[in-house]
């Protein structure tokens, strides 16, 4: 475990200090891709948290039946993601 640590650190610095960008510029981008994945992770949470909720009120609940993929691709705008949920 330990070497597979080691190995991971190695390579993110190799890819910092290999990168075509310069530090600052890479860091940035670093951190507004990771701002994004919180923001999606954060809504996919409280878009299950509400599901749950609702299907715990109802008398007659429904089955949950989409997927986190499926539940992602309608986040992720990608066409044809919308049709699924109609």
């Amino acid at each position: 475990m330990v070497g597979i640590g080691l190995g991971l650190l190695a390579g993110a610095a190799a890819g910092l200090l290999l990168a075509p960008r310069r530090g600052t510029e890479m860091r940035a981008s670093l951190r507004a891709r990771a701002d994004l994945a919180l923001e999606r992770g954060m809504s996919l949470l409280e878009e299950g948290r509400r599901a749950l909720r609702t299907s715990q009120s109802d008398e007659s609940p429904a089955p949950l039946t989409a997927t986190l993929g499926e539940i992602a691709q309608m986040h992720s705008g990608e066409p044809g993601a919308s049709e699924a949920w109609s």
